[in-house]
């Protein structure tokens, strides 16, 4: 049985020669370029909206295979087999094609127990169309989603679980005439158009869904001192109100906070870590600003990344953490194909390269990272460690900062995490700490310009252990207050402690 990528034939001179795809029959051609296509397709959709100019291109390109594939035939049907896809006797392997869109589209089908896809004669774009979209969505795979492929009349699935019932029952519930279905994609259609406007368009980011979204984000931010965090909070609103009009940013965000909740608060706490830093660093507006950019999609190829995998309660298995360290080559991918600066590409693709050059993906020997990656490792180092995960324990301010010295030089850009340090504090914004009284308090503000000075802490129990509900902020540096006296004696390092930062840092 064919294979796709390379053949071997064996001329009457025993010579082996490689053939490339084009040499291979036409047939099996066509299909791997119609399914490549869909594949591609069904993940433009996922990320964009269908008025989107990548999903265009990506419909036009998948119905033009398909079309010519069935210019030949009645129907042709695609079936789907232990990592493998099926055409006639043509098969095309999943482990020896590397082609990230491909496993993306298999095991979508998969998860919605789909064995079999059936493209009649008659398909048109707009079945192609609704089709793809139904695929990406999130109800894809379940009983009730089949109702949304009654006017694909051309376009035939198969498989376990009652799927054909289900499906003949969608189509016998189909009453639509052609006009009525035209109408009802021109609707579905032009309320994309909308929200992509609402989007993109405006003069108040509290306006724009992605706008509030951050915003929402921003107010929780618990691991700055507060001036700092509001100052950043204030430019990456900024940022994203300028970004309406670079609509690619605002959908790949969007695109990442309906797949990911955790990976999209990740990445807004990331940009407003790196740009405090950049900042600190002295590094021009400008070049905050970019960095900000670069930190709200350092994560993009998480997109590719299965959700099983991001979200798995344990250590991951060769095949998983194979997948995961491939999301920086996705990331920078994705930013490629959607024509955004170069700056942002390398920090997508560089995020997890160490300073020493290990790390992943590998780098040459005379590869240097750029700058901006280099603050944005550290951002995301800090933010991933303090944040609680089901697979791992999180660990304090206090604690992260000590565990991350032990990098610097390696890890981390020495220079570049040294001011980290200086920014954060001896007992950065977030720790829990113990006073000489007996009482509790977290650390709400520091005094980054002078290493000895002390924090200002807000009191959180007393020293009965009972919550206090009044706000009492402390400055330890002031001896002239009635609060002269205190001081911290230990740093509480338990993060299991009920305790919930984000209300008392602000």
């Amino acid at each position: 049985m064919l294979k796709l990528k390379w053949i071997n034939v064996i001329s009457k001179g025993q010579v082996t020669v490689a053939l490339s795809l084009e040499a291979l029959p036409l047939q099996y051609r066509r299909f791997s370029e119609a399914l490549i296509s869909l594949a591609d397709l069904v993940f433009q959709e996922r990320l964009f909206p269908s008025s989107h100019p990548s999903c265009a291109r990506a419909l036009s390109k998948a119905f033009l295979y398909i079309d010519t594939m069935l210019e030949e035939r009645e129907s042709v049907a695609i079936k789907l087999i232990h990592g493998s896809f099926y055409h006639l006797n043509f098969e095309l392997k999943l482990d020896e094609y590397n082609n990230k869109g491909l496993v993306f589209l298999y095991n979508i089908l998969s998860a919605a127990s789909i064995e079999e896809l059936q493209f009649d004669k008659g398909l048109t774009k707009d079945e192609l169309e609704s089709f793809a979209v139904f695929m990406a969505s999130p109800v894809a795979g379940s009983k009730d989603g089949y109702g949304s492929l009654q006017q694909i009349r051309h376009i035939r699935i198969r498989g376990g679980k009652g799927k054909d019932k289900e499906m003949d029952r969608a189509r016998k519930r189909s009453q639509d005439t052609d006009d009525e279905n035209r109408f009802a994609r021109e609707e579905r259609v032009g309320k994309i158009e909308d929200d992509d406007k609402q989007v993109t368009r405006g003069k108040t980011v509290g306006g724009d869904p992605i706008g509030c979204e951050i915003s929402n984000v921003l107010q929780n931010l618990d691991k700055l001192k507060k001036s700092k965090g509001k100052i950043n909070a204030r430019r990456i609103m900024r940022v994203i109100d300028r970004e309406r009009q670079n609509t690619s940013v605002i959908l790949l965000l969007n695109s990442l906070r309906n797949y990911d909740e955790y990976t999209f608060i990740h990445s807004v706490n990331v940009a407003v870590i790196s740009a405090s830093l950049a900042r600190a660093l002295d590094f021009d507006p400008e070049d905050v600003d970019k960095i900000l950019i670069a930190g709200l999609l350092h994560d993009i190829g998480k997109l590719y990344v299965p959700k099983t995998i991001l979200h798995k309660n344990g250590k991951l298995n060769p095949m998983e953490w194979y997948k995961m360290r491939k999301h920086p080559v996705y990331g920078a991918n994705i930013l490629r194909d959607e024509g955004l600066e170069k700056l942002l590409v390398r920090v997508a693709f560089e995020h997890h390269m160490k300073f020493d050059k290990s790390g992943y993906p590998s780098a040459r020997e005379d590869y240097t990272a750029t700058k901006e990656s280099d603050v944005v490792r550290i951002a995301d180092t800090y933010d991933a460690i303090t944040t609680k995960r089901p697979y791992r324990k999180q660990l304090s301010p206090y604690a992260a900062i000590r565990f991350m010295m032990n990098f610097s030089g390696t890890e981390f850009n020495p220079e570049y995490f040294d001011t980290f340090v200086r920014m954060m504090g001896n007992i950065p914004p977030g720790t829990i700490v113990k006073l000489n009284t007996g009482e509790t308090a977290v650390v709400v503000d520091i005094n980054s310009s002078d290493e000895s000075s002390l924090p200002k802490v807000r009191l959180i129990r007393d020293r009965f252990g009972e919550t206090m509900n009044d706000e009492v902020v402390i400055n330890l540096n002031d001896e002239s207050s009635n609060h002269a006296s205190r001081r911290i004696v230990s740093v509480i390092d338990d993060t299991t402690i009920d305790i919930e930062i984000g209300m008392y840092v602000d």
